[in-house]
């Protein structure tokens, strides 16, 4: 059985097209990035999605081959169609973040079953990312990260929408797990409603004892805003991990990135 699909981006650093590697070479990379996710994807037959995260005057491929169900292989030749993104037009739209950080000790003395939260031993800190929005900003793209990445704006621009998290107004805080005394980068990019990015906003954190917030009614807030039924609950997706820079993994529709 044959299933179509085109997949997700690569970032603008690493080019499939202008690494030298084989059409063949590019579909073993494609199928072992998918890993588990080809399975749901087999044998669905047609599909059309939306491709999100692509740098605005970049050109791309999008691309599509068969994989065997059996053995999921590929059994196609690689068909591949160029295209270039439209160049973004200037915008006034722009948007902040607000980090508020808690020991998780503290959490748990206010409220015993919020003990259940320190899954590492290591990473004691939950981080809430607050996103504020001015009045053309619609949406967002923005990204913990890991270390102080200022020293290169376009660079950290690129990452942000390449490997960054989306947010629209009213969507709840983001939470993440933190390093006690970690140096982290907040990077955000506001979307206006033409789809047009405004300019990035960042601020490096550091963490220290003294800036533990105690507002433990706001983590309830924050927290049920996730929509946990309990803390038991909690899931990955509930408390992320701060980014590093790097390529982003494969997760369904999109284009692989070429330069001329």
């Amino acid at each position: 059985m044959v299933a179509q699909r085109t997949f997700e981006k690569i970032l603008n650093s690493f080019s499939f097209f202008t690494s030298g590697l084989t059409d063949e070479e590019i579909m073993g990379e494609v199928i072992d990035q998918l890993g588990l996710l080809i399975i749901f994807m087999i044998d669905q037959g047609d599909a059309e999605g939306e491709i999100t995260g692509l740098m605005p005057g970049h050109n791309y491929y999008a691309v599509a081959f068969g994989v065997e169900s059996g053995t999921y292989t590929y059994n196609s030749a690689l068909a591949k169609e160029p295209f270039t993104t439209l160049p973004s037009e200037p915008t006034d739209a722009y948007a902040t973040g607000k980090v508020t950080y808690w020991d998780i000790n503290d959490l748990a003395a206010y409220k015993p079953e919020y003990a259940a939260l320190l899954k590492d031993e290591s990473k004691p800190i939950i981080a809430a990312v607050e996103i504020e929005y001015n009045e053309e900003a619609e949406s967002c793209y923005y990204a913990l990260w890991v270390g102080d990445v200022t020293a290169d704006p376009d660079m950290t621009f690129d990452q942000t929408i390449m490997n960054g998290k989306t947010a629209k107004k009213g969507d709840p805080v983001s939470l993440f797990y933190l390093t006690r005394e970690q140096l982290s980068t907040l990077s955000v990019i506001a979307v206006d409603s033409d789809s047009n990015y405004g300019d990035m906003y960042m601020e490096v954190i550091t963490l220290t004892e003294e800036g533990m917030s105690q507002d433990f009614a706001l983590f309830d807030e924050y927290y049920a805003a996730q929509g946990q039924s309990s803390v038991k609950s909690a899931s990955a997706e509930t408390i992320s991990e701060p980014a590093s820079f790097g390529k982003q993994e494969i997760t369904g529709h999109g284009a692989l990135y070429y330069s001329k």
